[in-house]
């Protein structure tokens, strides 16, 4: 088996930070260049693997940090050093129209499979001088004098306001109306992306957001920090003797029902200390109960009296010595 690796190293040598698939199979990703770019893979008739890159995206004024496709692929959001979460949606580049029935328009082009005919009519295989070969050709001759990918071009919708400091991930709600983001100002947001209103602010952290996540099903989000801490979000109880509601709520309706549910946490853990090294050495009174609560921690060849330790929290002023364990 023949491996071949791909390198792309377009955003002017800076360093990338994020990458996400389209629906469609092809990606995008973004870097300390301040630039989003698109990339379309494709396979020639013997497998080889190829890339292309099909579009460049600006408007951030500083590094992006994090680029997300919505679950539908009719949008796309980035987010960067500077605060701002831009919303990207796709127009028919020209001379091509939008093919999707709720007028957002989606690629009709089928990623390429390695060893398929579009592969071989696209790759000068077996099928090199076909119709096929020519129109892929053409089409791809369109895109990248068009800068678009597939025959659609990205283009910057509008930009959602609030934090002030770096986003350092964003998450889409399953129906793509809702987007969740986490800064630097350790904090979370809920935003609505076609109002552009702030929904919610979820607090706790204590430092940096790290990671962002919501549940397939809507029901939960989750936030990851450099406080060493996930925090979970659960939609509110329905009231005492109530009974909640059947009807379908949209991420919107839902986005400011969500309140603190649990906190994944776990406290540092003190190193162990080193056992004595003369058996009848005193210990002050704390130390010997402490060393009775811990001791499972120490050294197997050690064990402290419980007796002692007993009497040594108890203020008896007597100082407990560790008994060495026979064999």
């Amino acid at each position: 088996m023949r491996a071949k690796t791909l390198q792309i190293i377009w955003h002017s040598k800076d360093p990338v930070f994020s990458i996400d698939f389209h629906p469609d199979g092809y990606f995008a990703t973004g870097g300390a260049d301040r630039e989003i770019k698109i990339w379309e893979l494709s396979c020639a008739a013997d497998g080889t693997p190829g890339v292309r890159h099909a579009a460049s995206l600006e408007g951030h004024n500083a590094t992006v940090n994090c680029v997300r496709f919505s679950k539908t692929g009719h949008y796309m959001a980035s987010a960067g050093d500077s605060g701002e979460v831009i919303i990207w949606k796709p127009i028919p580049a020209a001379g091509t129209a939008a093919a999707d029935g709720s007028g957002s328009p989606r690629s009709v082009t089928p990623p390429l499979i390695p060893g398929s005919a579009a592969a071989a009519a696209t790759s000068g295989g077996a099928l090199a001088s076909t119709p096929a070969r020519e129109a892929a050709a053409e089409a791809a001759d369109s895109s990248r004098e068009e800068n678009a990918v597939r025959g659609l071009r990205w283009k910057m919708a509008h930009t959602l306001r609030g934090h002030h400091d770096d986003v350092t991930d964003i998450a889409w709600a399953h129906d793509d109306a809702v987007l969740l983001t986490g800064s630097v100002e350790n904090e979370v947001m809920l935003f609505d992306v076609h109002s552009r209103q702030n929904l919610q602010r979820l607090l706790g952290h204590r430092h940096y957001v790290q990671g962002v996540a919501w549940d397939p099903l809507g029901a939960w989000l989750v936030s990851a920090s450099a406080d060493r801490s996930v925090r979970v979000h659960g939609l509110k109880p329905p009231p005492s003797g109530g009974k909640g509601s059947t009807a379908v709520k949209s991420s919107v309706q839902l986005a400011r029902e969500f309140i603190h549910s649990a906190t994944l946490l776990k406290r540092a853990v003190q190193a162990p200390a080193t056992p004595p090294r003369d058996a009848a050495a005193p210990a002050s009174p704390v130390a010997a109960a402490s060393s009775a609560r811990r001791c499972s921690c120490y050294s197997s060849r050690w064990q402290h009296s419980t007796a002692a330790a007993a009497a040594a929290a108890g203020g008896a002023g007597q100082a407990s010595a560790g008994v060495p364990l026979s064999g």
